[in-house]
């Protein structure tokens, strides 16, 4: 049975120098256990144990990386340490099966100083759910008050940065780097964050989300081998306004063409 696997490539960027491709990819995930083709508990070859469809999947990704592609490769922090821990497995074992030389660094949690916002997700579907519940007579009001009540997230919130969950497992993913990864060591690491952290003086730094705190021991960790990485959103800036006199156009957004 032959299986063929198409990527998407739309977050490859490229550039020439001296006649040869240059390209690097964001690759946010090495594999998603949810579509049926995952191993369960550690071994020592990930992609030997993965299912047809995705050991295929990482030969095609390992013949486009190797052509003169680099890789900034993303790993999980979340709320939940054995998902964590198991994408990390896949990641290690995607980045030794490709190679050290398409590394270009290893982007450790994604926005993980928003993860706090989540709770007020969490608690507004939980109120909606025991309002839903008291309007059908499933449940008694004072139970559905619980209900409201109820913050599943609050350890999260606590253990992300004031617990030191975050910053320990990037502890945890260099050491591997060092110690598990011949050859890995001096991968470039980062966290990708968004605008929120510009939120204080130089950044927030509050209970949900202590960004100076972890970035002040990070720095004196890491130094120059950390990369300091941001998601910018213009969307979202209220300065920013669509060119009335040209539809679908922004403003001097590109240079005028007599």
């Amino acid at each position: 049975m032959k299986i063929k696997v198409n990527f998407d490539y739309s977050h490859v960027h490229g550039q020439s120098e001296g006649g040869v491709r240059n390209s690097e990819c964001f690759l946010c995930k090495a594999w998603d256990r949810t579509s049926g083709n995952s191993f369960l508990g550690p071994v020592k070859h990930a992609h030997k144990m993965l299912g047809v469809a995705s050991q295929s999947a990482w030969i095609e990704l390992r013949k486009f990386v190797r052509q003169n592609v680099k890789v900034l490769y993303g790993t999980l922090i979340s709320c939940n340490e054995t998902a964590d821990d198991m994408d990390w497995l896949y990641v290690k074992e995607l980045m030794m099966f490709i190679g050290r030389e398409h590394v270009m660094a290893l982007a450790i949690g994604n926005e993980v100083e928003l993860l706090h916002t989540q709770k007020k997700l969490v608690t507004a579907a939980a109120a909606a759910l025991a309002t839903i519940v008291v309007s059908l007579g499933v449940l008694r009001n004072e139970i559905a008050c619980k209900l409201r009540r109820k913050n599943i997230s609050d350890k999260c919130v606590n253990d992300i940065f004031e617990g030191g969950y975050f910053y320990t497992k990037v502890m945890h993913r260099a050491n591997d780097l060092a110690a598990a990864m011949p050859g890995f060591s001096d991968v470039k690491l980062t966290t990708v964050m968004g605008g929120f952290i510009l939120g204080g003086e130089p950044f927030v730094n509050t209970r949900e989300a202590r960004v100076l705190d972890f970035f002040t021991k990070i720095n004196a960790d890491f130094g120059r081998r950390w990369a300091w990485s941001f998601n910018t959103y213009p969307y979202f800036d209220p300065h920013i306004f669509m060119d009335p006199a040209r539809s679908g156009m922004v403003k001097g957004a590109w240079p005028e063409v007599g």
